[in-house]
C-alpha cells in the first residue's frame, strides 16, 4: 500500500489528506488486508488491479463511502472518495468474472 498526500484540512491543527493505494493482483490478493484510512483527513483508498476487471463490493447497508461498490479496470485505478459511513471495520469482497473468483480484505476507517 502506497501513500500520496493530496491537499491539507484545516481544522485545530493540518491534518493531511492520504491516498492509500491498493494494489489487487492477478490472483485477487491485495497489498494489505485491512486499508486504513482516517475519517478526519477524508483519507481515500485507490484500488488498482493488475489481472482483469474487478469489481469491490461492501454490504449496500453498511459501508464506509458514499458508494458500495465499485468498478476497477487494468490501468484505471479508482478511488473510493471520502470515508461517509463513521468509525469503525467495514468487510469488502473483490470478484473476479473472469476468473470466477473473490477475496474479502477490509477498511478501517479511524478517527
Amino acid at each position: 500500500m502506497h501513500k500520496e498526500e493530496v491537499e491539507t484540512f484545516k481544522h485545530d491543527t493540518d491534518v493531511r489528506k492520504e491516498i492509500l493505494k491498493v494494489r489487487i493482483r492477478k490472483d485477487l490478493t491485495v497489498d494489505y488486508e485491512v486499508a486504513n484510512v482516517r475519517f478526519s483527513a477524508g483519507d481515500e483508498v485507490e484500488w488498482h488491479t493488475e489481472g482483469g476487471a474487478i469489481t469491490i463490493d461492501f454490504d449496500p447497508n453498511n459501508h464506509p463511502f458514499k458508494d458500495h461498490t465499485f468498478k476497477v479496470e487494468p490501468g484505471e485505478p479508482t478511488r473510493s472518495g471520502v470515508p461517509h459511513g463513521g468509525v469503525g471495520y467495514y468487510d469488502y469482497y473483490i470478484r473476479s468474472e473472469a476468473m470466477q473468483m473473490s477475496a474479502d480484505p477490509g477498511v478501517n476507517v479511524q478517527p
